[in-house]
C-alpha cells in the first residue's frame, strides 16, 4: 500500500494505492468534510481485493 499527499494550490489531497496495479482503478470520494477513514475497511477490501 502506497500513501501520498498531493498539493494543488491551497488544496491537499490524500491518496492510497491498493491491490493489483494492472486492475482498473477505483476512486472513492467522501463529501461533507469526511476523511478517508470514513470508508469501512471491509467495504474497501470488497472493492479492491489484495493482489
Amino acid at each position: 500500500m502506497t500513501e501520498r499527499l498531493i498539493r494543488a494550490g491551497d488544496v491537499r489531497l490524500w491518496s492510497e494505492d491498493r491491490g493489483d496495479p494492472a486492475a482498473p482503478p477505483v476512486l472513492l470520494i467522501a463529501g461533507d468534510c469526511q476523511s478517508a477513514r470514513f470508508w469501512p475497511e471491509e467495504f474497501v477490501a470488497a472493492l479492491v481485493p489484495p493482489p
